[in-house]
């Protein structure tokens, strides 16, 4: 059996914030983010009581296989011809408003949409399957109807996506 290091955390503490956050970062690096109102002991037992998932989150990272720079150069020309396609088809389909589609690199998010529904999409997509690719870019597609994830904007991509 092999054993895991434990990962490092880093402490961000935010004066308002509502809800404490928990990232896993590329390299391993556990980033929360806390009000703070938080003890430093209810940290330690959030991140505890997360240690399964942050695992399977470190696990998964070192699946992927890093690209070459031309490699990704080539994945982002890709994607942005195919994927402000594939937002169109699928926004006609179901019926989304959205005002524009931004293809970039990026390392933490595979998709955002703004307030004013400008859908930004991770070029990394084009190394998903095609309906992982899908499910992702209805679920912001879906953002320009509900713009949280409240139980609202899950039981709206159910119906678009069953």
């Amino acid at each position: 059996m092999r054993t895991t290091r434990p990962p490092s955390v880093i402490v961000i503490r935010i004066p308002h914030l509502r809800r404490m956050s928990m990232r896993v970062q590329s390299k391993g690096e556990v980033i929360i983010r806390a009000s703070n109102r938080v003890s430093d002991t209810a940290i330690q037992k959030f991140v505890t009581e997360k240690e399964s998932w942050i695992q399977k989150q470190i696990s998964s990272m070192s699946t992927l296989v890093p690209l070459s720079r031309e490699r990704l150069l080539e994945f982002k020309k890709l994607a942005q011809i195919f994927l402000p396609d594939r937002v169109k088809v699928l926004a006609k389909k179901h019926g989304f408003v959205y005002t524009s589609v931004t293809c970039r690199h990026q390392t933490t998010r595979w998709g955002s949409c703004s307030f004013r529904n400008r859908i930004s999409l991770n070029t990394e997509l084009m190394r998903l399957p095609a309906e992982l690719r899908d499910y992702i870019i209805l679920h912001e597609l879906t953002h320009t109807v509900h713009k949280h994830h409240q139980k609202a904007f899950w039981n709206y991509l159910e119906k678009v996506l069953p």
